[in-house]
């Protein structure tokens, strides 16, 4: 959800996506698909309900190996201010993550 929200993605339809420190799962609320996924990285914890916290997680959905990096990077610096973008950068998170927003 935090892709589509940034430009990031077109994904349809949507799954909404929660990472969090207990067991996964997967339901349907009110016809839409929920996904809880258990993740050791607390980086995505970091800023929550902020545009910066949506990008961590949805690069963080994504994966390293990002087909075209140069284009969702271009989208996160055209979606998010310029205080935002500098957050992303300063934000701990992975090293692949932060090699892919110095592109």
């Amino acid at each position: 959800m935090a892709a589509n929200l940034l430009g990031l993605s077109t994904q349809v339809p949507l799954i909404n996506v929660f990472y969090t420190n207990k067991n996964s799962k997967e339901f349907r609320f009110f016809g839409q698909i929920v996904r809880f996924v258990k993740t050791r990285c607390h980086d995505v914890f970091q800023y929550p309900f902020e545009r910066v916290g949506w990008a961590i997680a949805a690069l963080y959905y994504f994966g390293p190996h990002i087909d075209d990096q140069a284009s969702i990077v271009m989208k996160l610096r055209k979606e998010l201010t310029k205080e935002e973008y500098q957050s992303l950068l300063n934000a701990k998170k992975p090293g692949w993550m932060q090699k892919i927003l110095e592109f």
